[in-house]
């Protein structure tokens, strides 16, 4: 599902199976050995300008570097270049990579465990780009999300800048001072699930 808002969605529409049995409540608590069920809609087949959208949003993507990194018959591994949203939908108004997946992906050979659509299973900003993972089969997609929800993932992000930033003298006077006496300049601290509170130093 990928999200809260989409889970909600899907028990509006009748898609989300409690132990087999349609239109469940959201305030539901899940109980050892329920079994959730997504029964997923095809999707409509875009008409008319919709093609040529699609058509010429893809190609956009592709001149701008979207491409498949690695790919196998459960999960793949693509490029996202910047400045287009990650999920669909996530925007009514414009596509999103999500939307160009099925142009560059090849559906898993078995159709028992396969999704209906690729799915990317985590975000990248609109202004970011790199390396996004995509489930391409359900037992791939569960598994992946785990590992995010857990924090077995690790990711790491670089910024390209242009100058150098000029602090301000005294700050940076105040800063060298507060190292010398090994202290640290701390924001608040961030609690973080099953890890405790997180300090985070604030420098450059």
């Amino acid at each position: 599902l990928g999200s809260k808002n989409r889970a909600d969605k899907a028990l509006k529409r009748g898609q989300l199976f409690l132990n087999h049995t349609p239109h469940i409540e959201g305030c539901r608590r899940l109980h050892p050995g329920d079994v959730l069920t997504l029964q997923q809609s095809p999707p409509k087949p875009p008409v008319g300008k919709k093609i040529q959208a699609k058509l010429n949003f893809i190609r956009h993507m592709m001149e701008n570097g979207l491409r498949t990194i690695y790919q196998d018959e459960d999960v793949a591994a693509v490029f996202k270049p910047s400045g287009v949203h990650t999920k669909h939908a996530s925007n009514f108004r414009y596509l999103a990579l999500e939307d160009a997946l099925p142009a560059i992906l090849t559906p898993p050979s078995s159709s028992s465990d396969r999704l209906s659509l690729p799915i990317a299973v985590h975000r990248l900003d609109v202004r970011v780009c790199g390396l996004v993972l995509v489930a391409k089969t359900r037992s791939a997609m569960i598994d992946l999300s785990n590992q995010f929800e857990y924090r077995r993932v690790h990711k790491r992000y670089e910024a390209l800048v242009i100058g150098q930033p000029q602090p301000d003298k005294e700050q940076q006077q105040e800063e060298e001072q507060k190292q010398q006496n090994d202290a640290f300049v701390i924001d608040k601290p961030i609690p973080v699930e099953n890890r405790g509170l997180l300090t985070a130093r604030t420098g450059f």
